[in-house]
Formats: C-alpha cells, sequence, structure tokens
C-alpha cells in the first residue's frame, strides 16, 4: 500500500450520504483515503440528508444551504454551489458520483480549472432523454477520466466514445467481519434475496420460481422495502406462500440474514454493479443469479463460484436451484470458491484502485 507524504486534497461529489448501494462505496473511498493520508472533503448537492454510514471524523461534509427543487434554478444554484467551494478547497483532483450530477461536476471543473473524474453507475444501456444523452456525449470526453463498474459497461461506454480515458473498478464490499464456517449456516434451509422492492429486482419471478418447487420445507426471505411490496403480498397469497415466503423489509443488519440462510437468489433484470450478490459472495454463500447485461458475469464463474443462467431461462433457473436445495455438498463446493471474492473485491483492493486512477493526472 503507498500511503500518500503530502497531504493531498481530493474531493468527492455526490447527490447525498444518504443509504444506498453509492453512497456506502463513497463513504469507503473517504475512510479509506484517510488511512493513506489525504485530506478529504465531499461535496453533497442535496440539502439536509442523512449521513447514513460512518464516516472518519477527519472527512470534511459539506451540504449547501438553499432548499431542493426540481428545476432550472436548484439546478444553476448548484453549479455556484459547486464553483465556490472548488475555488475554497482547491483540491488536486475530484471524483463524481452520479450519472445525474457528472455533467454539473464538469463544468465547474472546467470553470475552476479543477480536474474532475467521473463514476457513471447506471445500467449502461438504460434508455435516456436525449437532451441527457446530449449532455453525456457532450461533457464526458472532458473529464480527466470516468470509472465504470463493469467490463460491459466500459465496452459500452467505449462504442459511445465516453472518453478516452476509462477504467473499470468493482466496488469494494463493505467492510464486516466475515464468518469462516461455512458448516455455520450452509445446511439452513432459507433462499435469502435482497434488494429494493422495484420492477427491476423481478422478485415476482423469484417468487413463482420458488412456488415450482414442489414438496420443499425451504423458505423464501426477501430483504428490502420499496413500492412493489404490496404487488408482492398480494402474489406471495395467490400462491398460498403465506409462512414460506416472507418479506422481511428493510434490515439495518443484512449479516444477520446471511448466516440464517444457505442460498442466495438473485433474479434483476438490469444492474449497475450488485452490491448485495457481491457481499452474499463474500459472506459466503451459494449464489444464483440471472446474468442481466451489467455485473454478475463480473461476479461469478458460472458452475464454479456459483450459478449464471441466461435471463429468459427459468426453466433452467430453476433446475438450478433445485440442485442446490437437494445437495449440502454443491452448495459448499460454491461457497468455498465465492469466499474468494473477498480478496478480489476487498475495500483495500478495490478503493487503492479508485486512488490510483484518479490522482494519476494527464
Amino acid at each position: 500500500m503507498v500511503y500518500n507524504e503530502f497531504n493531498m486534497q481530493i474531493c468527492f461529489i455526490t447527490p447525498s450520504l444518504e443509504k444506498g448501494g453509492m453512497e456506502r462505496v463513497l463513504c469507503e473511498l473517504a475512510n479509506f483515503g484517510i488511512k493513506l493520508g489525504y485530506s478529504i472533503s465531499i461535496l453533497c448537492i442535496l440539502p439536509s440528508r442523512k449521513v447514513a454510514y460512518y464516516l472518519d471524523p477527519k472527512v470534511e461534509v459539506i451540504e449547501p444551504t438553499y432548499h431542493y427543487a426540481n428545476n432550472i434554478i436548484f439546478k444553476f444554484k448548484s453549479l455556484i454551489y459547486l464553483i465556490k467551494h472548488l475555488n475554497d478547497i482547491k483540491p488536486y483532483t475530484v471524483l463524481s458520483f452520479s450519472e445525474t450530477f457528472n455533467p454539473m461536476a464538469i463544468s465547474a471543473g472546467f470553470l475552476t480549472q479543477t480536474p474532475i473524474f467521473i463514476s457513471d453507475r447506471s445500467n449502461p444501456l438504460k434508455e435516456v432523454s436525449r437532451f441527457k444523452d446530449l449532455l453525456k456525449r457532450s461533457l464526458y470526453p472532458q473529464a480527466q477520466g470516468l470509472i465504470s463498474q463493469t467490463s460491459f459497461a466500459e465496452n459500452i461506454f467505449r462504442q459511445k466514445d465516453f472518453n478516452k480515458n476509462i477504467r473499470t473498478i468493482p466496488n469494494p464490499l463493505r467492510t464486516t467481519d466475515y464468518s469462516d464456517s461455512l458448516d455455520s449456516h450452509l445446511s439452513k434451509k432459507v433462499i435469502l434475496s435482497m434488494g429494493r422492492l422495484v420492477k427491476s429486482k423481478n422478485f415476482d419471478q423469484l417468487i413463482r420460481i420458488f412456488s415450482r418447487i414442489e414438496n420443499n420445507d425451504w423458505k423464501l426471505w426477501i430483504l428490502g422495502g420499496g413500492p412493489e411490496r404490496g404487488m408482492l403480498e398480494n402474489l406471495i397469497a395467490k400462491l398460498n406462500l403465506e409462512g414460506k415466503v416472507t418479506l422481511k423489509g428493510e434490515v439495518e443488519d443484512p449479516d444477520f440474514y446471511f448466516s440464517k440462510a444457505s442460498i442466495f437468489a438473485f433474479t434483476s433484470l438490469s444492474e449497475g454493479f450488485p452490491n448485495a450478490l457481491s457481499e452474499a459472495m463474500a459472506f459466503p454463500l451459494a449464489c444464483i443469479s440471472f446474468d442481466c447485461n451489467a455485473g454478475p458475469s463480473d461476479i461469478i464463474e458460472d458452475m464454479k463460484n456459483g450459478f449464471l443462467i441466461p435471463l429468459d431461462n427459468e426453466d433452467l433457473y430453476l433446475n438450478r436451484l433445485k440442485q442446490l436445495i437437494d445437495s449440502e455438498d454443491l452448495r459448499t463446493k460454491l461457497a468455498t470458491e465465492a469466499i474468494k471474492n473477498r480478496q478480489k473485491f476487498s475495500p483495500d483492493n478495490s478503493s487503492k484502485k479508485y486512488f490510483e486512477f484518479i490522482t494519476t493526472l494527464k
């Protein structure tokens, strides 16, 4: 590990530090930057939002004093806010998160002559308005560099000529104490899934797949909250799965639930980088996932450390899930390989790559 000898000032730009995968990663990076000896500032664009994750007390968090509004005036105020604080902080380099505000950050960097790196964390095939697409095509090439979360995303960004300096860096795992005892949970008859209850997470298909497994004494637990909860509750009732499928809601300690399960089932239709799947692999659980267009294939090697299923093949998903249910030896075999992802996506390993990239200026 290379430590910074010059107390270099680094700034992150983010919408907020509320609960979410992007926000968790940013806090991990900020804490790691302090360990390396950098001075870290975080510029939040949305005012008065809760900080959901631990931050080293040495990290400076700056929020605007004006109120949020979904209009051009708020965007103009935000640009002025970024310009002012970049001029005050005078960072050596800046990393901006969120495709929504990356064009604004690049503009502020141009006006203050500050090097701006960006991280685009969206599904690279996600449809956006013509205006947003034009902003990306016009401004992304002006950034010092672009960080993608997956190799699939990097290929799409290169095809669109978003930037010449692109690096794929996976999300670091959250800091946690993992269990090294596979026997402690891989015999338990619980299938776990986790994510926001929204259409793209495809939990309704997971519930229908589970309903097709006959004469099983397993349970399916789904962690997370969201607008589709009512629809999923109705589906559970319609399929007579009360007591078998449980929506646990938002939880503070997902590791507790990981320790009560032996299989992690993931059915997302699209992803940026699936933190939940990455964490489940590292725990480790025996994992099965649809191969949606970004993320799972960077985490799972099919048949080696998990099962990766083509999106449109529900029957194969069902058959692989049955294999996992029927064989503790298979679950142990896959989890033994999956545990190696702890090193691959370790906080120090991934975070170091972020800092090496954003401190290397053209």
